[in-house]
């Protein structure tokens, strides 16, 4: 029985259709309560228009990415209606047995795999007549996953295959088949779902929402890579669109009861009065259900419009739009609304998936013939759409009318020619460079490649072609592991093993070509060397702050810089973003990409004990399949390269080499900052720049476009000329740490002194973490040398008791009385020294106006949410944070020792709380110590572990009884630190307090924290003015009218930086939450934030070594 015959057996009334004023169709609302009665026609036209606007988002993304960012969320689209089609083929087997699997999966794979197969036949027939025989590599090895089904199975070890990377370089046609791949598998999988279900006693709504969820939180916890390309991490946007037909039909099919002739006369009786109950429903129903086709319009709208579609939006989008898809489509159940279902709209729609497999290669090819042509590609999309008509038209339509033994057949002879056409040899007339050269059995040593051009195109081969993946390593580099899931060998970092003799630190950091080339930079400076670090990140540039779609990973430049602290910096890096054009009507201070440069730059002149920062020069590229092109040549003209002139250079350098150029004219740059230029090395006889060796033919380049053994070899000379340069600039580096009163003390002990000496050499790679290993630390290397030193003063005051005893029990007349004095005052300074060491903390105070984001600040550097926060006034009283070494914290009010659970900390410290009634009351100069266990969150409570004390207060703006404060919990601060708000000025509230602790404390340490500056993302063209005045006030504020500090001390002093990314940030990279709050130019701010940090440490420890154990010991030095 049909579903409209029930309806018409229920209700004894036909079914009308009334037209909705929003170009849809509503039933009549007679009716309306029963969703599964309506009046769409056979195939759901909204479903259609879906498929359609997904297609249309899909097509922008691929072929206008810098203007259409955000159009992958079409494939998310696709994948929601793909679980909502499916789940409406499943339910309509009543039994899923054998006959109903064999069923579906004839019915996919008829759908899927005629089309499929022939899509992929077309794309090798393309690749072969259109594009370079250099591109058949690539297109032969991943056109074979894609044949299998594998395209959406990616390494994360292997950057290559990123898909992001994928999309920028455009060069592999088979690309877009991943997620055809990751929709198969489902394919096979929902069927078992659907029986698992069944056998279950728990509804399908529950059920498929329970695995969306658990698939939803998998996708949230996977890395990049996994949560892209797996099929379980998708599985929920599938049952999103299950659980939108299960709510609109599945479930509600079994509300009412069929009436037939056998029905028993109470049974009628019973569903009559029901149906006067539900008639009255029916009409609040019917009126709730005239505001959908408006709800549809609005959540279309916010699809479409609700994110910049110019700016990459956040990950989170993704799932947004997933769940906005979903109710679309259920909504769609009642109503269509035009948008969606127009003939336009539902053409597309049937088109989609031809026009989904063809569109990839024809943006490939297009953008081969005709790069950065924006008229060559809408006529590439506009042969996307003929092409896709074509093929649906003369093709599609027709084999879904074929028999089972036929599609089995021509599935079959697609599926095998597919085969054939990923093998050249046979297709065309390839060179097999490996048998007609014999790579591996020629003995390349002894081949002159200047005399046989055979010779130089198998060496060509083997170095630019076969051994690409070798040279991305840095030969004998022992990897260390920091942590990162992402960054794996042989990028990331490493460490050149063994023991240098040298006395110079240093760091190579870049993209690939760091890894590539860094190898011939520790050649050169070998001798000069102490230790050699290397950091690579694929298509990264470490003088750019925004990076590409390839650049996906967390560029961590300057947190390597941080651990290892290098004496010289070299930056080898081929720019990419960096190529972009100049506008030379305009100053170039005004060049975004200049901007970038000098903000990156300008961070590393700004650390203490950087001698040198070397940067590579920008160079040519050669085209796309580089060594390809060059053999190829070589072997159809018959001729040495010195004849091929420099038809394989693209010369984009010009503007970057411009950039460069003025970066290192800078003031502050001057005497620091230089560059190294490889173009001069690779000029020919003419005096033209060319990418081979026109004397033994040989191309400098692989077809990555990194150097091959040739390229190194020819570049070498230039950093032998720089390392020879260094050591006659530094002739006396072993000699650089002045002697101090505290000579005597060991090189760890020197130190603490002289930061620029480490503690450590460093030889153990695990002496070194981007999470905040400690022994290189300011706060590590203090905390080492208190411990020994408080070791050293208990031997010396055990000496001197020894000492005492031998006098007294002298003669007096052999000891005079003064010794005897003398001995004590020496022990009275031993005491002093050792009470100095006892205290076990360095204390930090934080004051602000409230709601600054001073508490915010607290936990971001304590890498954990442990004080109360929010907005408005949060702080209630002064909130005292330190570690202990249990494993469980807690709190204790400054008069009473009784332990009070960790967990009421957010009801006696938080103003704002409801729930403190039971609790003692907390006045603004109440004190409650906070102990927080130091080996909680292991690696990154480093202040904790340090010893250090951090206070957080109420606000100044309060209370007037600053004395009072500052008197109960300042006096024995060693750091203050001012949280004020960018959106404001410095009031002079702030003022009033630091002058009062001015005038009680000597030149207090005081930092200024500028914080919330993300608000700066929104005013971005007047930044710099807004940050200039606020600079200048913050230094006449610490320098005249404090007078902590003086013009050249103050700028590291000052910082702008905002408190809840930096927290957002690293809880998140420490798995707290999922998603961290970030603005544009977030980058910079937390740079700045780690600069306050580290300097904020050197501080703290000088200043309490200084004052607290410096006097006493020169004091104690004197009596000796």
């Amino acid at each position: 029985m049909n579903r409209r015959h029930s309806i018409q057996l229920l209700y004894g009334k036909s079914q009308k259709k009334m037209k909705n004023p929003q170009n849809g169709y509503i039933l009549n609302p007679e009716f309306t309560s029963i969703p599964v009665a309506k009046a769409h026609p056979p195939k759901r036209r909204d479903i259609q228009g879906l498929r359609a606007w997904a297609i249309i988002l899909v097509l922008l993304f691929h072929y206008f990415p810098k203007y259409f960012p955000n159009g992958y969320v079409g494939v998310d689209m696709f994948f929601v209606i793909s679980g909502y089609l499916i789940g409406m083929i499943v339910c309509k087997f009543e039994v899923l047995g054998r006959q109903a699997l064999q069923t579906f999966y004839y019915r996919r794979a008829k759908r899927i795999f005629p089309l499929y197969y022939l899509a992929i036949g077309l794309i090798f027939v393309v690749m072969y007549v259109c594009l370079p025989e250099p591109s058949y590599d690539i297109n032969t090895s991943s056109g074979m996953k894609a044949i299998f089904l594998l395209t959406n199975m990616k390494s994360e070890l292997d950057p290559e295959q990123d898909y992001a990377k994928l999309l920028a370089d455009a060069e592999d046609l088979f690309t877009h088949t991943w997620s055809l791949c990751v929709e198969i598998k489902w394919y096979f999988l929902v069927p078992f779902l659907f029986m698992a279900q069944r056998r279950l006693p728990i509804s399908a709504m529950r059920f498929f929402i329970g695995i969306g969820s658990i698939s939803l939180f998998y996708h949230l916890i996977s890395t990049d890579t996994i949560a892209f390309n797996s099929t379980f991490a998708r599985v929920w946007q599938f049952c999103a669109g299950i659980t939108a037909y299960v709510a609109t039909v599945y479930e509600k099919k079994n509300l009412r009861p069929e009436v037939n002739n056998n029905d028993d006369k109470e049974t009628r009786l019973l569903l009559n009065d029901q149906d006067e109950n539900e008639n009255q429903d029916v009409q609040i129903m019917a009126e709730d259900r005239r505001l959908l086709p408006y709800i549809a319009y609005f959540l279309f709208a916010l699809i479409m419009v609700t994110f910049s579609w110019s700016t990459e939006e956040p990950h989170h989008l993704r799932i947004e739009m997933s769940f906005l898809t979903t109710i679309l489509i259920a909504i769609g159940e009642y109503y269509e609304i035009w948008i969606l279902s127009n003939a336009l709209m539902n053409y597309i729609g049937n088109i989609s998936y031809s026009l989904y497999l063809v569109h990839w290669p024809i943006f490939v090819t297009t953008k081969y013939f005709a790069p950065d042509n924006n008229l060559a590609l809408l006529i590439g999309i506009g042969l996307s759409f003929l092409t896709a008509s074509v093929i649906y038209f003369a093709y599609e339509q027709p084999y879904l009318k074929l028999g089972a033994v036929k599609i089995f057949v021509l599935i079959g002879l697609l599926f095998v020619a597919s085969l054939i056409l990923t093998q050249p040899s046979i297709i065309t007339n390839r060179i097999d460079y490996e048998r007609k050269f014999g790579v591996y059995d020629l003995n390349l040593e002894k081949g002159d490649p200047s005399k046989n051009l055979s010779v130089a195109v198998a060496l060509n081969y083997y170095e630019g072609m076969t051994r690409v993946g070798a040279s991305n390593a840095v030969e004998n580099c022992t990897h260390v592991d920091f942590g990162s899931k992402e960054i794996k060998a042989p990028f990331g970092w490493c460490k050149m093993p063994g023991r240098h003799t040298g006395k110079v630190k240093f760091l190579v950091i870049g993209n690939s070509y760091a890894c590539n080339q860094g190898h011939i930079v520790y050649e050169a400076f070998q001798n000069l060397t102490r230790e050699f670090h290397f950091f690579c990140l694929v298509a990264c540039e470490p003088l750019m702050e925004k990076q590409d779609g390839g650049c996906h990973l967390l560029t961590q430049w300057h947190d390597v810089y941080n651990q290892i602290k290098p004496d010289v910096l070299f930056m080898l890096h081929r720019p990419i973003m960096g190529m972009a054009q100049l506008d030379e009507t305009k100053p170039i201070e005004q060049d975004d990409v200049y901007q970038q440069h000098v903000r990156m730059i300008s961070w590393y002149l700004k650390q203490d004990g950087l001698l040198k920062i070397y940067i590579q020069h920008a160079l040519p590229r050669c085209l796309t399949y580089c060594v390809g092109y060059i053999n190829k040549w070589i072997l159809e003209e018959n001729k040495p390269l010195r004849f091929a002139g420099d038809r394989f250079t693209i010369h984009n350098e010009k503007w970057e080499r411009i950039r460069f150029e003025h970066l290192v004219k800078m003031k502050t740059c001057q005497g620091k900052c230089e560059l190294f230029d490889y173009y001069p090395e690779m000029l020919n006889k003419k005096g033209e720049f060319s990418l081979y060796d026109e004397n033994t033919n040989l191309a400098y380049l692989d077809n990555t476009q990194h150097f091959s053994k040739f390229g190194r070899d020819k570049v070498k000379v230039v950093y032998k000329r720089l390392a020879e340069k260094f050591a006659k600039q530094y002739p006396q580096l072993d000699s650089v740490s002045k002697k101090s009163p505290i000579c005597c003390m060991s090189g760890r002990m020197m130190s603490l002194v002289n930061p620029s000496q480490p503690a450590y050499g460093g030889d153990s790679p695990q002496a070194l973490s981007l999470n905040g290993k400690t022994k290189d630390e300011p706060l590590g290397r203090f905390r080492v040398a208190k411990r020994e030193l408080g070791q050293i003063f208990n031997n010396l005051k055990e000496t001197v008791q020894e000492l005492e005893s031998v006098y007294n029990a002298a003669d007096e007349k052999i000891i005079q009385k003064e010794h005897k004095d003398g001995v004590k005052a020496l022990q009275e300074s031993i005491k002093t020294i050792l009470d100095t060491f006892r205290r076990d903390n360095m204390k930090c105070v934080f004051f602000g106006r409230t709601s600054n984001g001073k508490s915010t600040t607290v936990n971001a550097m304590l890498h954990e949410k442990i004080l109360p926060q929010g907005m408005g006034h949060t702080t209630c009283c002064f909130l005292q944070v330190q570690g202990c070494d249990e494993e469980q914290g807690y709190l204790q009010l400054d008069d009473n020792p009784k332990r009070i659970d960790l967990d009421m900390l957010g009801k006696m410290g938080h103003a704002l709380s409801s729930e403190n009634s039971d609790l003692p009351a907390m006045g603004q100069d109440s004190l409650l110590r906070v102990f927080y266990p130091k080996g909680k969150g292991a690696t990154t409570n480093r202040l904790l572990q340090n010893d250090v004390v951090i206070l957080d207060s109420p606000g100044v703006d309060l209370s007037p009884e600053f004395d009072a404060w500052i008197d109960k919990h300042c006096l024995d601060a060693d750091v203050f630190v001012l949280v004020c708000n960018a959106e404001a000025t410095l009031t002079q509230a702030e003022k009033n307090f630091f002058l009062r602790v001015a005038k009680k404390l000597s030149k207090p340490n005081v930092f200024i924290l500028n914080n919330r500056w993300d608000a700066s993302a929104a005013e971005m063209d007047n930044v710099e003015n807004v940050k200039k005045q606020h600079m200048t006030r913050f230094q006449q504020f610490l320098v005249n009218e404090l007078e902590v500090c003086t013009e050249r001390e103050v700028a590291k002093r000052i910082f702008f930086v905002s408190s809840r990314e930096i927290l957002d940030s690293r809880l998140k990279e420490r798995g707290l939450v999922n998603k961290a709050y970030q603005m544009d130019g977030y980058q910079e701010r937390a740079l700045e934030f780690q600069d306050f940090e580290r300097h904020f440490e050197q501080c703290i420890s000088r200043f309490f070594f200084k004052f607290n154990f410096l006097k006493y010991y020169l004091d104690m030095f004197k009596k000796l």
